[in-house]
């Protein structure tokens, strides 16, 4: 799951190369949430537990420019049963 503009670069990097075969997804926290939630108060932050954390409102922007170019292949919720 992506959640940096960074883990974004290195999918890019792999395909320009050729790579194949390489499908990425993100999670609606990080498209939606920026690390700013953590001090929005203490109740506020146990909401925002995530792994990885939180990332920038750069970063989020970085991914939604992503999902609307297609370069991300998926939104998912990564909850486990």
């Amino acid at each position: 799951n992506l959640s940096t503009a960074a883990a974004l670069e290195e999918i890019r990097s792999a395909r320009s190369r050729g790579q194949r075969n390489i499908f990425c997804g993100t999670c609606p926290q990080y498209l939606l949430l920026d690390e700013l939630e953590y001090f929005q108060g203490e109740k506020r932050a146990l909401f925002c537990a995530a792994a990885p954390p939180l990332r920038t409102a750069s970063d989020a922007e970085a991914l939604w420019e992503a999902l609307a170019s297609g370069e991300i292949d998926v939104v998912l919720s990564n909850h486990r049963a």
